[in-house]
């Protein structure tokens, strides 16, 4: 009876995080919830009683593939909006300049400092 119960609580969350992928506007959230996705058709599978399936459900689908979506989509956030007036931002907050020709990073920031 608790078996058959999880079953289709489980088939439920399936159902809502599946539709919540879809439908979801921030496509990190969408991630998340196809990684729910993912952990609620494992415990299918356990309610099911084939354990070794959802094991490999578990190790490739949410370790692997849900792990790298993840990673993808961290990397790749900030890359529709561009960064401020359409240049690259470096490491100290400010807009990276173009160098001139035949000069090196430090002789442009030695060239910057205020003479003493």
């Amino acid at each position: 009876m608790a078996l058959t119960i999880s079953f289709f609580v489980l088939g439920a969350v399936v159902l809502l995080s599946a539709l919540a992928v879809v439908l979801v506007r921030n496509v990190f959230r969408a991630g998340l919830s196809l990684l729910l996705c993912f952990f609620s058709v494992a415990g299918i599978y356990i309610t099911l009683g084939a354990d070794f399936l959802a094991g490999v459900q578990v190790l490739i689908y949410v370790g692997a593939i849900g792990v790298l979506l993840l990673l993808a989509l961290m990397l790749t956030r900030e890359a529709p909006r561009g960064s401020p007036e359409g240049r690259l931002v470096g490491a100290g907050g400010q807009a990276a300049r173009p160098r001139r020709p035949g000069t090196f990073a430090a002789e442009e920031r030695l060239a910057r400092l205020p003479c003493l």
